[in-house]
């Protein structure tokens, strides 16, 4: 329900804590932080053609497209927050194939590649929890 609540901005369940000065300094200072997404552009077409077959290029460049209009003169936090969300996916998915493969029969193919994903995804999923801590999640 805390999620929720969350969304919806309300954070009853939780007592009010005064920040400290520093704190609130920190807090100001995280607000001011752009990002330029012509900068972001460049530094990609400097590291040169990305070489990945045109069904995964399509998506990843729509979704780049995508960030650079929703969160332009955003908070940096939120384009991190979905990212991230975004960048969680794969896991799901190939953790469900490899369910399936144990449902059928070949589970030990699974075991290794399970946990190797299962570690990927909890570390995308420590990277949301960073930018839910930042602030990345207030505009959803």
């Amino acid at each position: 329900i805390r999620n929720i609540n969350a969304i919806k901005g309300e954070y009853k369940d939780e007592k009010d804590v005064e920040l400290t000065s520093k704190q609130k300094d920190l807090q100001n200072k995280l607000e001011k932080l752009t990002l330029n997404s012509t900068a972001i552009w460049e530094r990609e077409e400097a590291r040169g053609e990305i070489v990945a077959p045109y069904l995964i290029k399509i998506p990843y460049y729509v979704l780049c497209y995508f960030f650079d209009v929703v969160f332009e003169g955003k908070n940096v936090f939120s384009r991190f927050f979905l990212l991230e969300t975004v960048a969680r996916m794969p896991y799901f998915s190939y953790i469900t194939m490899l369910h399936l493969y144990e449902t059928i029969g070949f589970w030990r193919r699974s075991n290794e590649v399970k946990r190797v994903h299962f570690a990927e995804e909890w570390n995308e999923f420590h990277h949301l929890l960073i930018m839910e801590s930042l602030g990345g999640d207030q505009s959803w």
